[in-house]
């Protein structure tokens, strides 16, 4: 069975920064959205949307040269955040009735560490991955904004993509910047 063409005009909608790059959009089945990128400032940048239009930015998102590489957004509206902070990992919560981040705490801090993706589901986990000069992935838990490692990944591996189901299963994949790929499950 072959999916009807859209048949809706797109509504395009400001976000309030006209210097703003969006590198990563997520969206749940109720229409909230959730983006994410860096300003003209090359500060962190994120917003929830909505299919009317609106955008409401998010506060509490760090300053100075950073950026978010990745977002997702579960049914409940719940956002989680990745990327840079000055060149070190940066991770947050992202509360929809306060549109405010919360930093989540045992992020990798050397330099040239980063989450790259992120995942959510809605039974109270999140799945971030990166690198932090070897493979970095991590499950987040959602009433206490900690990330807990995932021992015994392969060194020289980075972390580019992962996906969390209701179950808290993950899938993690990257590769070595050379010519090996990567892929695991990985549970909570």
């Amino acid at each position: 069975v072959q999916a009807p063409p859209p048949t809706a005009v797109p509504v395009v909608f400001s976000l309030s920064d006209p210097g703003a790059a969006i590198g990563s959009v997520g969206l749940n089945s109720f229409g909230l959205g959730l983006v994410g990128g860096q300003d003209f400032n090359n500060d962190a940048y994120a917003a929830y949307t909505t299919v009317g239009g609106t955008a409401t930015l998010i506060g509490g998102l760090p300053a100075m040269v950073s950026g978010i590489l990745s977002v997702a957004l579960n049914e409940y509206g719940i956002g989680i955040l990745g990327g840079v902070d000055n060149g070190a990992a940066f991770a947050a919560l992202v509360d929809p009735v306060t549109n405010t981040a919360s930093l989540i705490d045992n992020l990798p801090m050397g330099m040239g560490s980063a989450i790259q993706s992120v995942a959510i589901n809605n039974c109270g986990y999140g799945l971030i991955g990166g690198t932090d000069g070897q493979a970095y992935a991590a499950f987040v838990d959602l009433s206490t904004n900690t990330a807990s490692p995932i021992p015994g990944l392969a060194g020289g591996i980075e972390i580019h993509s992962v996906a969390l189901n209701v179950f808290g299963v993950g899938l993690i994949g990257g590769d070595d910047n050379v010519s090996t790929a990567f892929a695991a499950y990985v549970d909570a």
